[in-house]
């Protein structure tokens, strides 16, 4: 599919029927997966570099613009948008309650699938440009690639796993760690040395 005209920089996700992502012109867009046929495209006011997340009803992804958007996978329709002044890089993840998401003005957010309400916010004292993952009880993410933080799910109680001041003398400082994946009881990471 190359109808966007502007770069593809988010995430994608899908499910049975299409597939879901963004573009630096601001648009989201839903795929026919036969048929690559757009579905529908949203349009809003930033570029989209977040990855999107997907459940039974609705995608949700976050924008340049600060916001974070629910729409409905059908049509597109946005179901809420969270109004967040800052950029919103991170890839957004969800679970049953809520969606999960971090800013470039240090924050990471729990916010209610439903609704789109706050539902918690933690002071990452950095910005979280990196991917989320959570599992049943917590959220883990990397804050300006030095602190790796696990906030618990039902609230923000707090563990700092690790912080790095270097990962390896061999890799140069400005170097970030990305959080990749959660699984059982190991948080796996890597380093993007091309940055």
């Amino acid at each position: 599919y190359s109808n966007t005209g502007k770069t593809i920089a988010s995430g994608v996700v899908q499910d049975s029927n299409n597939v879901y992502f963004g573009d630096y012109g601001g648009k989201a867009y839903a795929l026919d997966k036969t048929d690559g046929t757009e579905v529908w495209s949203f349009t809003q006011a930033g570029s989209i570099d977040s990855g999107f997340a997907e459940d039974l009803d609705n995608v949700y992804f976050g924008s340049t613009s600060g916001n974070v958007y629910a729409l409905n996978k059908t049509d597109g329709a946005q179901v809420w948008v969270f109004d967040e002044p800052n950029f919103v890089y991170s890839g957004v993840v969800q679970d049953s309650d809520n969606v999960y998401f971090g800013d470039t003005n240090d924050n990471a957010y729990a916010v209610d699938k439903t609704d789109g309400t706050e539902v918690w916010s933690y002071d990452a004292k950095g910005n979280i440009r990196d991917g989320i993952a959570i599992d049943s009880d917590n959220a883990y993410f990397t804050s300006d690639g030095i602190v790796l933080s696990a906030v618990s799910i039902n609230g923000p109680l707090i563990r700092n796993l690790s912080r790095f001041e270097t990962i390896d003398p061999s890799v140069q400082s400005s170097s970030q760690p990305t959080l990749f994946v959660y699984e059982g009881d190991t948080v796996a990471f890597g380093v993007d040395t091309v940055n």
